[in-house]
């Protein structure tokens, strides 16, 4: 799968990066990233066949670099933010209210879902991440894969997808291959008093639509099957048709050098949704990321994606032991 080549950075920029840039429409390969020939393969689309093609070739190295981060927003504000979020108010009180426009929601769930700007001016929910030439396969360390988790969980606890943007490990290489077994599957759930669904698609990634029962406290949660993705180059949408303004996204890759970053949220799986924090918008670390176990010395991209303003950065840069980044981020 080699569409996104990228992920974690390690080391240190001689220079403070601030790049203003206006965001691209739509998505566009880079030019490390073509495609290799795809093969049909069920469960998930279109699947690139890694065994039958070429061996890449493993980016070898120290993986014990970091990149620290924040994405900032610039300028005038997307639009009028109050009136987008009324809006979307008014669409959670037209379908299921008693759950959907209930009186605990929190904050996040009530508002526009886009643009998440903290009080200290980071742009959160951005994906972040690294990428080398389709020739090259980051040499993820053994050690790192332990301490994944094997499962990315996109929770419904009223009517919005919580977190709104995650990124799967979705394929690992070791000696130039593929292997079989996926490092990370998406699992989508419903733990709301009302019945949802999850239609996964983009890109090769195209799952059935699946309901998802109503959640009465007592039993077990009703989930999707564990979907494995295929890592690409295009976002993935999560949408509920039951109520349409739910959207959420994700990205799969081939590597765990990714990020996204902070909206402030803490203790998002406590067994107590109650003291689940889903978002704090007084946070120091809104808008800010970290990547760490990169390989120092590697010649990578850093990139950079949101859902409004599509592929808005991309620089080249060798891996340091320890590098801080800011991104800038504007309007289209």
């Amino acid at each position: 799968m080699r569409y996104v080549r990228g992920g974690v950075l390690a080391g240190s920029l001689a220079a403070f990066l601030s790049l203003l840039l206006t965001g691209c429409s739509g998505e566009v390969i880079d030019g490390n990233d073509e495609p290799l020939p795809k093969k049909k393969d069920k469960g998930g689309g279109s699947k690139i066949s890694v065994q039958s093609g070429p061996t890449v070739q493993m980016v070898k190295g120290d993986y014990k670099g970091v990149i620290r981060g924040k994405v900032v927003w610039k300028g005038d504000l997307p639009g009028d933010l109050g009136k987008m979020s009324s809006d979307f108010y008014k669409q959670l009180q037209s379908k299921d209210p008693q759950v959907c426009a209930a009186h605990d929601l929190t904050p996040l769930e009530k508002e526009e879902q886009a643009y998440r700007i903290g009080a200290n001016g980071g742009l959160g929910n951005v994906f972040v991440w690294i990428s080398v030439p389709s020739s090259q396969a980051f040499d993820v360390p053994d050690d790192l894969m332990k301490q994944l988790p094997g499962e990315v969980i996109v929770s419904q606890p009223h009517c919005v997808f919580l977190p709104h943007c995650v990124g799967v490990f979705a394929a690992r290489y070791k000696d130039g291959k593929e292997e079989e077994k996926p490092p990370q599957v998406l699992v989508v759930q419903n733990d709301a008093a009302v019945m949802h669904n999850a239609s996964v698609v983009g890109g090769p990634n195209k799952f059935d639509n699946v309901g998802l029962a109503a959640w009465d406290q007592k039993s077990s949660l009703a989930r999707t099957k564990p979907l494995r993705l295929f890592a690409d180059e295009q976002s993935i949408m999560i949408s509920c048709q039951v109520h349409s303004w739910m959207k959420a996204w994700a990205r799969a890759y081939d590597h765990p050098y990714f990020a996204i970053t902070s909206i402030g949220a803490k203790d998002v799986n406590d067994k107590d949704p109650k003291k689940r924090v889903w978002e704090d918008p007084k946070s120091e670390k809104y808008g800010t990321f970290e990547i760490k176990g990169v390989p120092i010395g590697a010649k990578v991209t850093l990139r950079a994606w949101h859902e409004e303003l599509g592929f808005f950065y991309s620089e080249p840069i060798t891996l340091e032991a320890a590098q801080d980044v800011t991104i800038d981020a504007a309007k289209k």
